[in-house]
């Protein structure tokens, strides 16, 4: 697998995402994440994006801590689904949490 940076963007070819490097300095609510990637050209990643950048060598460029998905949970929309990078394991919450916000850009 190989990365590279090109005009701030991490970009894998084996992925089929193309992440932005900056994530957001600060822990934001579901919405508020959302906004940030939006202003940042990118969306909200899906689960199976931060599970392969998880397990490859993408892994170094996140904290290991949690990160929200784009995914909602569909029994309640209120939450949604974020990824937990310690344990590779996908859980939801309350969209008022904050947490980890990493765009990606397709």
């Amino acid at each position: 697998m190989r990365a590279i940076i090109l005009f701030g963007f991490l970009t894998t070819f084996v992925l089929s995402a193309t992440w932005v490097v900056n994530e957001s300095r600060s822990k934001l609510s579901w919405t508020k994440a959302a906004d940030f990637c939006k202003k940042n050209k990118g969306k909200l990643p899906l689960v199976k994006d931060l599970k392969n950048a998880s397990s490859n060598k993408f892994k170094r460029y996140f904290k290991k801590d949690f990160y929200w998905t784009r995914e909602e949970n569909k029994n309640n929309l209120e939450q949604a689904k974020y990824f937990n990078f310690y344990d590779k394991t996908t859980y939801t919450s309350p969209k008022e949490f904050k947490l980890n916000v990493r765009c990606v850009v397709r």
